[in-house]
């Protein structure tokens, strides 16, 4: 609020009266005026003074006042519409669309991966991202004319094929793959002296496009899925993989085993040497196998 202050004289005829915004303004016999308790509203306010004497000849005097507002220090409000973060798509190219809001300074760009984008209008905007095999960021920056910056990142994941997902049960013979279950001829076990999950493992390797062999002279397995060989060999902890040498258990001897007839290879180890994500779930001793998932 403001108070406004002033003298208004006419020695000639007085003052009749005198009016600030059309509402009368008392004054003292010395002319002498003061209107309190004036209500400011943001940026530009606009006062007419006007005052008239006795031979109803009038003057009148605009006075402009600007009310400073509080420095803006919120940064704008970004809503995305679509994709989902961590998205998973089988194409080349995505919509990427949300909205922006801010209330108080205005926005003043709006960038997504770099390149600015125009709104068609209430606060709308949308690109078409292009991506590559794998993960893509993308990187959603407004900002206002007080220069606040509002910042969502999106991670959306490009495949050209689905993925594998194995679905194995310590003590169980079946086997999951893609929702389908699989008979194997023994079940998987956990190995008491290194703690790590062994299993026939032609299940593994054929699912995801591989091949299985075993030359019994040297108790060897051969394990292909291209560009990957693989060579291991009964009760021996060192595998062969594309002409290097590689221990099967850095911490320990584990090594394939046969128990009761069957060929029983480290789980892990085969799944992680074919680039397969393995995650563990202790309660139900459940084991899930993801090939392909990038």
């Amino acid at each position: 609020m403001i108070d406004i202050k002033g003298l208004v004289i006419d020695e000639e005829s007085g003052i009749k009266s005198l009016k600030i915004n059309g509402e009368n303004v008392t004054f003292s016999d010395k002319g002498i005026f003061e209107k309190k308790g004036i209500i400011l509203k943001d940026n530009l306010n606009k006062f007419e003074i006007k005052a008239t004497n006795n031979a109803s000849l009038s003057t009148t005097e605009i006075l402009t006042i600007t009310k400073a507002l509080p420095p803006d220090e919120t940064p704008p409000k970004i809503s995305i519409i679509q994709p989902n973060n961590k998205s998973v798509v089988e194409t080349s190219n995505i919509l990427v669309s949300f909205m922006v809001e801010d209330k108080e300074s205005g926005i003043l760009k709006v960038l997504v991966n770099k390149k600015e984008l125009s709104s068609p209008g209430k606060g709308q905007y949308a690109s078409t991202i292009d991506l590559v095999k794998g993960e893509n960021q993308i990187i959603i920056i407004a900002i206002d004319k007080a220069g606040n910056l509002a910042k969502e990142v999106l991670t959306v994941t490009y495949q050209t094929e689905k993925p594998t997902v194995i679905k194995i049960m310590v003590g169980n013979k079946i086997v999951i793959v893609n929702g389908k279950s699989n008979m194997i001829e023994a079940p998987p076990f956990i190995h008491q002296a290194t703690g790590r999950t062994l299993i026939p493992i032609r299940i593994i390797v054929e699912s995801i496009g591989g091949s299985v062999g075993y030359e019994s002279k040297e108790r060897k397995v051969t394990l292909i899925k291209q560009p990957i060989i693989m060579e291991l060999w009964i009760d021996n902890p060192i595998a062969f993989i594309n002409g290097v040498n590689i221990p099967i258990d850095k911490n320990n001897s584990l090594a394939p085993l046969v128990v009761n007839g069957r060929t029983f290879l480290p789980l892990r180890f085969v799944a992680e040497s074919f680039n397969g994500k393995v995650d563990w779930d202790a309660p139900t001793q459940t084991i899930t196998l993801t090939f392909g998932s990038v």
